[in-house]
């Protein structure tokens, strides 16, 4: 979809209605046309082709569009052209339908006949796929005006004798009388490409920033259709939290890990990026092929998107921080695993779950001093410094030991582990934790652990 807007009266809600599954640019017009220029010096995607319209891309077009200033003529047929070229430079499927949204307040400046022919010649190059929904603000939404976007809107000039093209994609002219009806005025292009079937699967939009404060959600949404015709959409927001909650703590050891795509090959879940959970701001995206760079992967990443399931062996990579990443950097370990990977096709998603080979499995990054029985002391050392005997250090600000080894547990130690990440911690729930790891008649009250935990000298055991 192209946004070709003049004036830019009020054309930031011409974003506001995009779906995120929708590849969007935007050309604002006057004597010239002019695309945004890209948001970093090596990114000019958005001035060759449409993007994906993800919450970080519509950011940027909103800050374009809130930059513009209305000044000269009005040329729609150098907006017009701008507006083809971004679709005809867009890699997209067959499948995918093409439409300009055109928003203007002004009367042409070039004549109708050229306008209309370079709209016949500009999509016949594009085999007369693309529609054009035309919008008249201001002047352009009285008789004067009302002529021109009509033709443009239904690629038929023979008005200005030019032949009509066969099989065009006839759009509509809306025009826009009271400004205040600008928003649902605009809304009603999407009633242009309703089909007259049953939606049996749901449209899932790619992850977003909820503004109610539910943290980083998903839509899913159905058409609701009364005979034939969209009487509205019925919806819910589930967090990514929720989601994938069954996948984000799950891991069999240190190195092991699981992660999801979208069927774009976006990543939605990486122990490389940051967890959907506690997240602050909108997602930015990123190419599973960018955090999984063994070329041998490209078979799994084909399959993923297919949607098909498989198992392959392959190197992977584990990254882990030396101590304070920013100072002391990390260490990269590469490993033999196996992937396997299967669909999710309710929500288009495809799960990997990255599993060590058993002789790797017990390869640690540290060589922490092993415990004794009795002899368990949880990380957070600043509630309960008193109790501690032994000689205390500071290490980056922290309270720290060197002659003992403290735990920290993983979330998925705890039957709910949401509690346990979002919980504070006190000296009382310290004081719990230990009474329980170091109780050996098992008559200790669970704190919440999914099993029964008990220390040894040489390792931690389920019993």
């Amino acid at each position: 979809m192209t946004v070709t807007l003049h004036r830019c009266i009020s054309c930031t809600l011409f974003l506001s209605l995009c779906f995120v599954r929708l590849q969007v640019s935007v050309v604002a017009f006057g004597t010239n046309a002019n695309k945004p220029p890209g948001n970093t010096e090596a990114s000019t995607c958005f001035n060759r082709q449409l993007a994906s319209a993800s919450p970080s891309n519509i950011k940027y077009l909103d800050s374009y569009i809130d930059g513009l200033n209305a000044y000269g003529s009005t040329f729609y047929r150098k907006a017009l052209r701008a507006a083809f070229g971004l679709l005809k430079k867009t890699p997209t499927t067959s499948q995918r339908d093409k439409v300009i949204l055109f928003l203007t307040d002004g009367i042409p400046s070039d004549s109708p006949v050229e306008i209309m022919e370079s709209i016949k010649g500009l999509n016949k190059e594009l085999n007369n796929t693309v529609m054009i929904v035309t919008y008249g603000l201001g002047e352009a939404a009285s008789s004067k005006g009302t002529e021109i976007l009509t033709s443009m809107a239904e690629q038929n000039g023979t008005l200005y004798e030019v032949e009509l093209e066969p099989n065009v994609r006839k759009g509509a002219f809306i025009p826009i009388l009271n400004p205040s009806e600008l928003r649902p005025r605009m809304g009603l292009y999407y009633a242009l490409f309703l089909k007259n079937t049953t939606v049996q699967e749901p449209s899932i939009t790619i992850p977003y920033m909820d503004a109610w404060g539910l943290g980083v959600v998903t839509t899913v949404s159905l058409p609701l259709i009364l005979e034939g015709q969209l009487k509205g959409v019925v919806g819910i927001d589930i967090t990514m939290a929720d989601l994938l909650s069954d996948v984000l703590y799950l891991s069999a050891d240190a190195l092991s890990y699981p992660f999801v795509i979208d069927n774009r090959g976006r990543v939605m879940m990486h122990p490389l990026l940051p967890s959907p959970v506690g997240a602050y701001e909108d997602p930015i995206f990123v190419d599973i092929r960018d955090v999984e760079r063994n070329k041998n992967f490209l078979e799994v990443y084909d399959d993923m998107l297919k949607g098909k399931a498989g198992v392959k062996q392959l190197m992977a990579e584990s990254i882990q921080s030396r101590g304070e990443t920013l100072l002391e950097g990390v260490v990269v370990q590469k490993f033999p695993a196996m992937y396997y990977w299967r669909p999710i096709s309710v929500v288009g998603y495809s799960l990997a779950l990255v599993l060590v080979l058993e002789q790797h499995a017990k390869h640690s990054m540290l060589s922490p001093l092993a415990p004794s029985a009795g002899d368990f002391l949880y990380h957070r050392l600043d509630l309960i410094q008193s109790q501690v005997d032994t000689s205390q250090c500071r290490y980056f600000g922290n309270i720290a030991i060197k002659d003992r080894s403290t735990v920290k547990f993983a979330p998925d130690a705890f039957v709910d582990p949401y509690h346990y990440l979002d919980s504070n911690e006190s000296n009382v729930t310290v004081r719990q934790y230990s009474q329980y790891m170091n109780d050996v008649t098992t008559f200790a009250t669970n704190p919440g652990f999914k099993v029964r935990v008990s220390i040894t000298a040489s390792d931690f055991k389920c019993s």
